[in-house]
């Protein structure tokens, strides 16, 4: 099982028939953090009609037209999110109006492209469910441990060298077994290394 995540916030800013779009994507992790970034946009472009909106959480998905014709704003910001296969993020696409009317099409089409072009700017990171672990060690052991995680796609989240050497870390699901096998055999003992927990983390 793995998501998308943007690798950094962006902005993007095209014209249509004299009204300009301005989008932005940004790195939400709740509906409180939305709700915020929202609010800032507004106060910044507080001069602007329409501050359409969408986000994807882990278990929550809103998006808002604001006061344009029903779908033509958020429904495109949702699509364009999801054929990205994101998770907590949020984009916000701000429209002055520029007297020219745009119609139904045009709206959903510069809404789409809007947010298309912002998180292609962004770039994506692929999260992946991993597993955590942790391990204890002599000082010996640690080039050979640090190896054989980083062999079967793991990281090193953290190691800790009071006393006997301590390394925690992660590896994708399908791999843990293996790899903890193959810790074990190093270390010589079948009590040494232990899961902590699933996780999503970002994988190569």
């Amino acid at each position: 099982m793995y998501y998308n995540v943007i690798k950094s916030e962006s902005v993007y800013e095209e014209t249509e028939k004299r009204s300009k779009f301005i989008s932005y994507s940004f790195k939400v992790k709740t509906a409180t953090e939305a709700a915020q970034k929202l609010q800032e946009i507004k106060l910044l472009h507080h001069a602007a009609k329409h501050h359409v909106y969408g986000y994807i959480l882990e278990e929550i998905e809103k998006f808002s037209d604001d006061g344009e014709p029903c779908g033509t704003g958020g429904t495109p910001i949702m699509t364009a999110i999801k054929s990205f296969n994101l998770k907590n993020v949020m984009v916000v696409v701000v429209r002055y109006f520029g007297g020219v009317l745009l119609g139904t099409g045009g709206l959903r089409r510069m809404y789409s492209s809007g947010a298309m072009n912002v998180l292609e700017k962004s770039g994506v990171l692929k999260m992946e469910k991993c597993s955590e672990g942790i391990l204890n060690c002599n000082y010996n052991q640690i080039g050979m441990v640090s190896n054989a995680i980083l062999n079967f796609g793991g990281k090193i989240l953290e190691t800790n060298y009071s006393g006997e050497v301590s390394i925690k870390f992660y590896v994708k699901n399908e791999f843990f077994n293996a790899l903890k096998i193959k810790l074990e055999n190093i270390l010589r003992s079948s009590d040494k290394v232990n899961f902590i927990c699933e996780s999503y983390r970002e994988t190569k």
